[in-house]
């Protein structure tokens, strides 16, 4: 099947993973997480590249782009600022017409949901990946997306069209609810400690509306799971087991539901241990002491 640049035939915008599809869509995949940021590993879907999605999705597409669906001249040709950046950044046409029907479908469907992000947060929202309907879910479309300047984490918007029904859901409250969590346990660390901790949070589930701003936000309303990592340079054993038993403490006072695992590494493990890179550190020979800490 001929390939446009990183896209299939009818011009899907898709990433999938770059080092399994290769760039300039020289490989027809899937891609290699779906839309749940990662629950089974790292998080880390920032590496994706643009690339081709499954030759049935190929075929679907370009037969949709043949027979005229998607109405795309119907809702006009005008883009937005944001829109052509997305398009010139991946070396796309920045004229409407020049997009094929898929594209101008993406690229307004991109658009649609970044503006009800930003109407219903009130804050400002940059794309980084779109997956459009699928042979699986014909009816719905996902988008990765992080807050501009201060967003470090990706967040899921779905939407599905059901006859007249739409339904629109997206992760960011739990996003938001990671970096507040996190915050939260760094400063229990220096606190108790005297020292600096590296702190990892997921957040699995969180029963909030709106992104929390502080730590009593959360209080009985996320399931979590953290790492706490300390150094030998400046704790010890026995002030890493102490600093656990305060922290369910911690823990059940603030009604925080899941588990923190503490941590300690010799310094030089602990210089390397990264949110990408950590589950190497949990080996019995690597880590010094681990202890697994849950509200008493």
């Amino acid at each position: 099947m001929k390939k446009k640049s990183s896209f299939c035939a009818a011009g899907c915008l898709l990433l999938a993973a770059g080092a399994a599809a290769g760039i300039g869509g020289q490989k027809i995949l899937h891609p290699a997480a779906d839309m749940t940021r990662g629950r089974e590993g790292t998080g880390d879907l920032t590496a994706y590249k643009w690339a081709a999605v499954s030759e049935a999705e190929c075929e679907t597409a370009a037969a949709a782009e043949k027979d005229g669906t998607g109405q795309a001249e119907e809702r006009g040709d005008s883009l937005t600022e944001r829109q052509k950046r997305i398009l010139r950044e991946r070396h796309l046409p920045e004229n409407y017409r020049e997009l094929t029907a898929l594209q101008k479908e993406s690229i307004r469907t991109i658009e649609e949901l970044l503006q009800y992000l930003e109407t219903k947060y009130d804050r400002t929202f940059v794309f980084e990946e779109y997956h459009p309907p699928s042979v699986l879910e014909p009816d719905t479309v996902s988008m990765l997306f992080r807050e501009e300047d201060t967003g470090t984490r990706s967040a899921v918007i779905r939407r599905t069209i059901s006859g007249k029904e739409v339904l629109i859901t997206d992760d960011f409250p739990a996003v938001a609810a990671e970096s507040v969590l996190e915050e939260a346990l760094k400063a229990f660390v220096s606190e108790n400690l005297d020292t600096r901790g590296k702190v990892f949070a997921f957040v699995s589930r969180a029963e909030l509306e709106m992104p929390p701003v502080d730590a009593v936000q959360l209080e009985g309303r996320v399931l979590a799971d953290a790492c706490i990592w300390l150094s030998d340079e400046t704790v010890s054993k026995p002030e890493a087991e102490e600093f656990a038993d305060k922290l369910s403490e911690w823990l059940s006072a603030r009604k925080i539901r899941g588990r923190v695992q503490v941590m300690l590494l010799g310094k030089e493990d602990w210089e390397r241990v990264n949110s990408r890179d950590y589950a190497r550190f949990f080996a019995d020979d690597v880590c010094l002491f681990r202890k697994v800490v849950r509200a008493a």
